[in-house]
């Protein structure tokens, strides 16, 4: 139901908190490290290997364990999508 549903205004919130510095207002990198996530096929990945993705952190990424929970982590991604 609309429990379910991710909240893109919290996403879009969240995106630009933690996510933005790196991978930029709509999602172009500002970082040769950070990938593109608009157009780009870095987020067709599904939400659970997404999810672990940002909550281990790679490279220049901090893991966001214990900073983002899995619900804040979904309406990223889907705030993020939206910027393709």
């Amino acid at each position: 139901g609309k429990a379910a549903a991710a909240d893109m205004v919290n996403g879009k919130n969240l995106y630009k908190m933690h996510c933005s510095g790196c991978h930029g207002d709509r999602g172009i990198s500002l970082m040769a490290q950070a990938p593109n996530l608009a157009r780009s096929g870095s987020l067709a990945q599904a939400d659970p290997i997404l999810i672990d993705k940002i909550l281990a952190g790679k490279n220049a990424m901090p893991p966001f364990f214990g900073i983002l929970n899995d619900r804040q982590i979904r309406d990223i991604i889907v705030y993020a999508r939206s910027l393709m």
